[in-house]
């Protein structure tokens, strides 16, 4: 998506929408109720899940690998994701995709850990596409011998 120009008042009001959904989102408070109430109980329960994921698994992690996934997570803590949206301007009506990086925060490591494991296995699955052009490359060299159609479906949430 190329540069997008946008009234600041239908974005703002976007971020309400989808904020005020009670459903998906729950206010934690402000950054000292955070700070007071959430963030060590969090950093607490991380590393006790840590601690059960290497004590079921001992052969599975080596020195390097727990080492890494627990670093700096205490420091992390500090770094909380940023909310914000992408117009979704080709939709009709207009409307958002929420988004909330996971860029240097407390589960960091373990995204890249998961990230790394699982990459391998991708080219073992026909299925899983690397992108957009691969796919388009694939149906270009299907050959039918009578019409179909191609049928495809929209994912409003995603994540939620």
């Amino acid at each position: 998506m190329g540069l997008t120009i946008i009234p600041i008042s239908w974005y703002n009001n976007q971020i309400r929408i989808h904020l005020q959904d009670t459903n998906t989102y729950t206010p934690l408070g402000s950054i000292e109720y955070y700070n007071n109430h959430i963030k060590q109980p969090l950093h607490t329960k991380f590393k006790h899940m840590l601690n059960n994921l290497f004590n079921k698994y001992p052969f599975s992690f080596t020195k390097q690998e727990k080492k890494f996934l627990i670093k700096d997570s205490e420091k992390k803590l500090n770094n909380l994701p940023q909310f914000h949206l992408l117009p979704k301007l080709h939709k009709t009506p207009q409307t958002t995709r929420p988004i909330i990086p996971n860029i240097n925060t407390i589960s960091t490591n373990l995204s890249i850990y998961i990230s790394d494991k699982l990459q391998p296995l991708n080219n073992h699955f026909p299925w899983i596409l690397k992108d957009t052009n691969t796919l388009i490359n694939y149906l270009k060299e299907l050959k039918f011998d009578q019409p179909y159609s191609i049928i495809t479906g929209d994912v409003t949430s995603l994540y939620t």
